[in-house]
């Protein structure tokens, strides 16, 4: 049985595509491994970046509104620098 490592670089990378594909394309909230005390700052929501949500509930409630994602493309972490 061979396992396979992957290097942190390889582990980020996957994060990222899993929360684009499966938290945001899938519209699956629980996907996503935010921290309960989560700090979101966005220009695109009401107050802007100047007002953060914070909390996990608060971001599930009036961030998570989707319409539709796709990704197009992503490079691995060790090829963006």
């Amino acid at each position: 049985m061979q396992t396979t490592t992957l290097s942190k670089a390889q582990r980020l990378h996957e994060l990222a595509r899993n929360y684009v594909i499966k938290g945001l394309g899938e519209k699956n909230f629980d996907a996503i491994p935010y921290d309960e005390n989560v700090v979101l700052r966005a220009p695109l929501r009401p107050g802007g970046s100047e007002n953060p949500l914070s909390g996990i509930e608060n971001l599930r409630q009036q961030w998570w509104r989707i319409e539709g994602i796709r990704l197009i493309d992503s490079l691995p972490f060790s090829q963006l620098f």
